[in-house]
């Protein structure tokens, strides 16, 4: 009986690894639950296979009350050798409904928005992407936390 639980449990543990998709996933809190303008988010995302394509996502824990139907943000990507791609994103947080996006657990939100569909590095090493604040007030309010995930694509 302890021969099969034990193979149960380790096939489990190799399955759900096996399909483990994402190969970076971070998320940084926001002090007080209010992004200032200057205060950027950075994270250094590992690319060890340049032949592979990602997905790139941004998510975005909020509040109920987050007061907006998006989030404006610059995104800053430095290669291993220096050169910088920058493109700036609305990421729709609320549905024509004006209702949320994304989970929900009690009044927070979590909602995970795709940026880069298939995008390739030509690089291996150490990216640092940098996220800003762009939206046209100094501080946002009941923003949580800023994430960044990177998914290998099937």
């Amino acid at each position: 009986m302890k021969k099969r639980i034990a193979f149960f449990l380790l096939t489990t543990i190799v399955f759900f690894s096996c399909g483990k998709k994402n190969i970076f996933e971070k998320h940084e809190t926001i002090e007080n639950s209010t992004w200032n303008k200057n205060k950027v988010i950075t994270f250094d995302v590992p690319i060890n296979n340049i032949g592979k394509k990602y997905n790139i996502y941004i998510a975005v824990r909020h509040s109920e009350v987050y007061p907006f139907d998006n989030l404006y943000v610059g995104v800053d990507i430095y290669t291993p050798s220096g050169d910088k791609r920058s493109k700036d994103y609305y990421l729709e947080l609320r549905n024509e409904d004006r209702s949320f996006k994304g989970d929900v657990l009690g009044d927070i939100w979590d909602v995970k928005v795709l940026i880069m569909k298939n995008a390739s590095f030509t690089k291996e090493g150490v990216h640092k992407f940098e996220i800003s604040n762009l939206m046209q007030y100094p501080n946002i309010p009941d923003v949580m936390e800023i994430g960044l995930i990177v998914e290998k694509q099937n």
